[in-house]
């Protein structure tokens, strides 16, 4: 047995803070499980046999590609389930809320893609809103991470599951929670503590006074991270937490990925901002779907009516597809096309 598994073992066994002083005071892992029942436990062996068959790596505390921010945390975790590869670039976390505006979803996509460029993954938390565009936008350029409040093998939400694939093959998509691990409220916070803690500092591009995403910059802010915030419109409450960071002077206003860059990693800050693109005309399901609109607007209720596709599958296809810039969405649910086929 490895000792990644043994420690795996261990997660199941005990808690996670009295797991590392025994393995210090007993010489190792597997000295430690040699004094515990585990054969009698039940999970491991589930969870083990989905670790192996969904390809995903177990990086543990001691590894050498552990996270070394980690460490600032009162309760690291003592093991990781990663899928794809841990980038050793310093980066920058991108958050907010999962209900957001058109003008938030394209802020996030657009500096992701231009932070990436730069060569700084960006963080994040594959929520629906924010969060999504943020990876879709860094993929264009760079690598991006992804610390999800589930299982690797539950993955929430169901929509992003695509999404997760492809972040795994540009970064990665890390839990570190049981792989069978079913999304729950308390998740989060948990989750939101590895974004703040991995980065070298946190963005809030769209986000209300109480959201999961301020508490995100709190704890950043508390680990002693620099913080950005972006301005957004007076009247939209969906708004309020970034400007009540910037008017308490928690966070700095920023417009751009540059200036950002700039600030946590000078050198590279002083280079030039080339996008790479993305073809915006979709892939499989989605230039499919493109096929389908007219040249003039079309109503969401129209599209669904002639693709005859699910409302929650037709909305993340939708959502891809302005992301990557191909259609625009306007108020009412209403999209154009906005290149050519």
């Amino acid at each position: 047995m490895e000792e990644r598994e043994a420690l795996l073992i261990l997660t199941h066994l005990l808690k996670p803070r009295e797991i590392r002083p025994l393995v210090e005071k007993m010489g190792g892992v597997k000295q430690v499980l040699d004094h515990l029942p585990w054969q009698e436990k039940k999970g491991w062996e589930q969870d083990l046999a989905l670790v192996n068959k969904w390809g995903v790596r177990l990086v543990s505390y001691m590894d050498p590609d552990y996270p070394a921010n980690f460490s600032a945390l009162a309760d690291p975790p003592t093991i990781l389930y990663v899928k794809g590869k841990i980038p050793a670039a310093s980066s920058i976390a991108i958050v907010g809320t999962r209900i957001c505006s058109i003008y938030g979803k394209e802020c996030a996509a657009k500096i992701a893609e231009e932070v990436t460029s730069f060569g700084m993954p960006v963080v994040s938390g594959l929520a629906r809103g924010i969060d999504t565009a943020a990876h879709v936008g860094a993929l264009r350029s760079g690598e991006t991470i992804a610390f999800i409040g589930s299982g690797l093998a539950h993955l929430y939400p169901r929509e992003n599951t695509q999404l997760a694939e492809e972040i795994s093959k540009q970064g990665a998509v890390i839990s570190e929670f049981p792989m069978n691990a079913a999304p729950a409220k308390h998740f989060f916070p948990r989750r939101n503590r590895l974004i703040a803690a991995f980065a070298k500092g946190a963005l809030l591009v769209e986000a209300p006074e109480k959201s999961g995403a301020m508490l995100t910059l709190e704890m950043a802010k508390n680990l002693g991270k620099p913080c950005f915030a972006l301005p957004g419109r007076v009247d939209m409450e969906s708004f309020r937490g970034n400007h009540l960071l910037i008017k308490s002077q928690k966070a700095l206003l920023v417009e751009n990925g540059q200036e950002m860059v700039s600030l946590l990693e000078p050198d590279k800050g002083k280079l030039s901002f080339h996008s790479k693109g993305v073809v915006p005309h979709g892939e499989g399901d989605e230039q499919e779907l493109l096929s389908f609109f007219p040249t003039e607007e079309v109503s969401f209720d129209e599209l669904m009516s002639r693709t005859k596709l699910a409302p929650s599958k037709l909305s993340a296809q939708l959502m891809m597809l302005v992301l990557k810039g191909a259609i625009r969405e306007f108020p009412g649910r209403q999209y154009k096309l906005c290149v050519k086929r």
